[in-house]
């Protein structure tokens, strides 16, 4: 019986690097969805029990070590896949090595080991597999890549360079193969806790340094030197979710951010009687300043959103911040209609990034389970903003 959204049933499947972590898990995957499945890996032993595994859930497999290094593996392993089970359709890329290193004390035999495991051993399978897909004109390949792909990290700059290569490696294949029906991309996955980072991740500072806002490291980081082969594994059922106490630091500042922004737009109620008095307001003149602002707000939600994409949310609320308390400062200095009408329109346009921002803010440090309480915590502003206001000013 295959997995209720994916029918892999008559597929053939090669997980490289499958025999433990997250390679492991996605070749058991591929197996409950119905795929015969090939875990293959260096040690003779966790191929074993792999393949076990895999028949196990009723589905074929072999019992072939492999080497991304060496072709002449690849090619048995492959010769071997067609002639026992038939043509592969899915290749899943998931071998990989790292060592943790000072940039300057990197040797050319350590970088050129990691780089023949990670970066040439996924082209090699790439093109010894690809090459019958590429001839049948149908086949899916599949690379783990890296949070590192993209993103600078601490004293691993050979193994963020190889991931960050498998991305581009991916990429070209992708448009090179497209017109035979090979489809090509690549996973970053997230933080995992598996058996070999288990106790990296939660007895050391350097597991601290892996849990970071606004993304999940890949457990393939993490150094093992129980594992002489630094094979890349992790295991989803362990997935780290806390991103540190410190994100309730942010969600207090989120909190305060949105009390304040209230805060700014209940001022012209609270003092609607001191303005219309002081500036010769009637309430045709109220009722239009309201319209300002309402009307800047619902069109700063239409743009400051995507604006907020763009810069990031940390330049992006800055920003708006700025934007809107100007915009609040120049209002008190306003004595004519028309200035207190554009103040108002700037004020309302800035605070329209509040929202878009801080649910943006969530989403990047909470994890799902969390972000319904964050979001409810800093939305308390909205109301606590507007009970604060009339309690501080007092009009006469």
């Amino acid at each position: 019986m295959g997995h209720p959204s994916l029918d892999l049933k008559s597929k053939v499947a090669v997980v490289i690097g499958g025999t433990s972590g997250i390679g492991l898990t996605l070749a058991k995957g591929l197996a409950e969805a119905g795929a015969d499945v090939v875990s293959t890996g260096r040690r003779a032993d966790l191929v074993r029990s792999a393949t076990a595994e895999i028949r196990s859930l009723g589905r074929r497999s072999l019992d072939i070590p492999s080497d991304v290094t060496d072709r002449a593996s690849i090619e048995a392993l492959c010769a071997a896949v067609e002639k026992e089970l038939g043509p592969v359709n899915i290749l899943l890329n998931s071998a990989g090595i790292t060592r943790r290193t000072p940039t300057l004390e990197v040797g050319e035999a350590e970088w050129n080991n990691i780089m023949e495991t990670n970066l040439t051993g996924a082209l090699r399978t790439c093109q010894i597999f690809g090459r019958k897909m590429v001839e049948r004109k149908s086949g899916r390949i599949i690379n783990i890549a890296s949070v590192a792909s993209g993103r600078g990290f601490y004293e691993v700059a050979a193994y963020a360079a190889s991931k960050a290569g498998v991305v581009s490696l991916t990429k070209t294949l992708a448009v090179e193969w497209a017109k035979y029906n090979v489809c090509v991309n690549a996973i970053a996955p997230g933080v995992y806790r598996t058996d070999i980072n288990k106790a990296l991740l939660d007895g050391t500072a350097r597991g601290q340094e892996f849990i970071t806002p606004g993304f999940r490291l890949t457990a393939s980081m993490a150094r093992t030197d129980s594992d002489p082969a630094m094979t890349t594994s992790a295991e989803p059922n362990g997935v780290i979710t806390q991103i540190g106490r410190f994100r309730w630091v942010i969600c207090t500042l989120l909190l305060f951010g949105v009390t304040k922004n209230y805060m700014d737009r209940q001022v012209i109620s609270v003092l609607k009687t001191t303005l219309q008095t002081n500036l010769h307001w009637n309430d045709i003149d109220y009722g239009n300043m309201v319209f300002i602002f309402q009307g800047a707000y619902a069109l700063g939600l239409l743009l400051v959103g995507r604006l907020i994409d763009r810069l990031g949310t940390r330049l992006g609320y800055a920003v708006a911040m700025a934007l809107w308390s100007l915009a609040s400062m120049a209002q008190g200095m306003m004595s004519s209609l028309a200035g207190f009408g554009a103040a108002r329109f700037a004020l309302g346009f800035g605070e329209a990034g509040v929202f878009p921002a801080s649910l943006k803010a969530t989403a990047e440090w909470f994890p799902k389970k969390e972000r319904a309480l964050a979001t409810g915590i800093f939305n308390a502003g909205s109301n606590a903003g507007a009970i604060i206001t009339p309690t501080r000013l007092h009009p006469q």
